[in-house]
């Protein structure tokens, strides 16, 4: 590797750890980009400031186990949108008979309770009291585990994870739209509605609700929490997360130093949970 890089050449070290676990068999699922609003300044007048991370979602099999409803972000309303673009090219647009541009809504066709997860995820980094420099925050590490364990666990036999049971409604707002395209306006320039709010109808919206869960598998076990490995556990922020969350956590760790200060920090958060659950008895 040193031999292809330069001098002030970033080394890419992320990406080339992605690229060799791909190359040994694993699946590259997404590059999640971790946004921090309030990043390590930096002492650089030739380049930006670096205000991001990478997450990698990866896999061993092409269909795994990801729980998109219990990530799901608040849907966006839509707006109008100020870039050029024609009909019927895919693109996202449609054209008024005003002859301005106008972005589909973001809800067409989503679900009501929610919008699938976007890969930008802005996080303001956290800080932690005790010798060590590199914590993630805890909103970091939430939605991986809540996406990729279930909430309810797993077999205790095979280790498949239960699943939701869903049940889903399809409605149709704001006049027909049964096609879920933008409309070019009943009311000409003004689309649907008119007026100033420019309410166009909008196409099907679903509405999903989880009714419980069941089993992955036939093995007929109850499920025990779903378990959680970090083998760069330092200061034990993923097994506090996994703890807060009900799942189970192994954490691998060279340093004793961080051991102990994992071990104490998770222990610390039990207690507090004790004691929480202690007065409510009382």
């Amino acid at each position: 590797m040193s031999e292809s890089l330069k001098p002030k050449d970033l080394c890419g070290i992320p990406w080339r750890v992605a690229f060799a676990l791909q190359a040994d068999g694993w699946y590259l699922r997404s590059d999640i980009i971790w946004h921090k609003p309030n990043p390590m300044p930096e002492s650089v007048t030739d380049r930006p400031t670096k205000a991001h991370e990478y997450i990698f979602l990866m896999t061993k099999k092409p269909r795994y186990y990801y729980d998109a409803d219990a990530v799901r972000e608040e849907n966006t309303p839509g707006c109008k949108a100020g870039i050029e673009s024609s009909p019927g090219t895919g693109s996202g647009m449609s054209i008024g008979t005003d002859g301005e541009r106008y972005a589909r809504l973001d809800n067409v066709g989503t679900v009501a309770n929610g919008r699938n997860r976007r890969s930008v995820w802005t996080v303001a980094t956290q800080s932690f009291p005790d010798a060590h420099f590199a914590t993630f925050p805890e909103k970091l590490i939430t939605p991986c585990i809540l996406a990729g364990t279930s909430e309810k666990g797993c077999c205790p036999e095979c280790g498949k994870p239960w699943v939701r049971a869903v049940e889903k409604e399809r409605t149709f707002e704001s006049g027909s739209g049964r096609s879920g395209n933008m409309p070019i306006g009943k009311n000409g320039p003004k689309l649907q509605g008119g007026g100033e709010t420019l309410d166009v109808r909008r196409g099907p919206c679903v509405q999903s609700t989880t009714i419980g869960w069941r089993p992955g598998c036939e093995c007929g076990d109850e499920p025990i929490p779903c378990t959680i490995l970090d083998p760069f556990s330092g200061a034990g922020t993923t097994g506090l997360v996994a703890y807060k969350n009900n799942r189970a956590y192994i954490g691998i760790e060279l340093s004793q130093e961080y051991t102990d200060m994992s071990i104490k920090r998770i222990k610390s958060e039990k207690d507090k949970f004790a004691l929480l659950e202690l007065d409510r008895q009382i």
